[in-house]
């Protein structure tokens, strides 16, 4: 078996041993994927913390989440996986599926898949914001929204809300209220989604627990309830621009809340164990 590295600047690399291959092709797919992906960010207009490459391992990480289809054709999903938010480093706009189609489509002949291939691998991605009236509704289309939404739940979830949404200007209180809604959208969107009955209790586990964390944050800006500390969440992520490896770091100040250093820690768990069946 072949696990997958991910190197990021200053530290050693993480490895996902989940994404495993017992033959050399699908890593080299991959592999090649992700190196076509560092090449169109890198000198694109805008950045995202919440984009970078550990977004899409978690997004296959949780492909074990879907139920097995002799349909879906998991080698252009999993290209599709990879770069389906390299849109987001060329433009600010919500539904950013199209630009990373246009964006993508001239480089895919480096992947090695033929013209119909590489149609559909822009159509799945073209898609993959589109939770009404999806202009693709293909086993593949489907299986990357529903992958794209489960990685808005969870701790890691709400961190990535706020980044967004702060990143196009949006500020509190309204960033958290705007954010909690976007939440229960994406959890209305998959409810009909056959998860075998365990897999869907993770998955509303996960999504619980960003939407506790976004209520507290809203009730806090409103000034309603107890005062948790929540908002110093908001403010640490913008002392270290949003860079989540930086976490660590700042668990060791002793002014922090019970409820920050309770989600901080889990959510840097969330970042670096991405072994268990278990976690979302």
């Amino acid at each position: 078996m072949t696990s997958l590295q991910v190197h990021y600047p200053g530290r050693k690399p993480l490895t996902f041993r989940r994404i495993q291959a017992a033959d050399s092709e699908r890593m080299a797919r991959l592999n090649a994927a992700f190196r076509l992906f560092d090449h169109l960010i890198r000198f694109a207009p805008y950045s995202s913390k919440s984009h970078l490459k550990d977004h899409a391992l978690r997004l296959l990480n949780n492909a074990g989440l879907l139920p097995h289809s002799r349909e879906r054709d998991n080698r252009i999903l999993e290209i599709a996986i990879v770069l389906h938010d390299v849109g987001v480093f060329y433009s600010q706009a919500a539904d950013h599926g199209a630009v990373s189609a246009q964006t993508i489509r001239g480089y895919l002949s480096d992947l090695s898949p033929g013209p119909a291939e590489r149609d559909r691998i822009c159509s799945i991605i073209r898609s993959h914001h589109q939770y009404v009236n999806p202009s693709d509704n293909s086993e593949e289309a489907i299986a990357l929204r529903v992958l794209d939404c489960l990685d808005a739940f969870g701790e890691v979830g709400a961190y990535r809300f706020l980044e967004v949404y702060h990143r196009r200007g949006i500020r509190p209180p309204v960033i958290f209220e705007k954010a909690r809604q976007s939440l229960g959208k994406r959890m209305e969107s998959i409810l009909n989604f056959p998860f075998r009955g365990r897999d869907f209790e993770f998955v509303k586990q996960a999504y619980n627990r960003a939407d506790q964390v976004l209520g507290q944050l809203a009730k806090e800006a409103r000034g309603e309830g107890e005062n948790l500390g929540a908002l110093q969440i908001l403010d640490w992520f913008l002392g270290i621009n949003w860079d989540i490896s930086q976490i660590p770091r700042i668990l060791w100040r002793h002014d922090l809340s019970e409820f920050s250093v309770d989600y901080l820690l889990a959510l840097n768990s969330s970042f670096q164990d991405l072994v268990s069946p278990e976690r979302i």
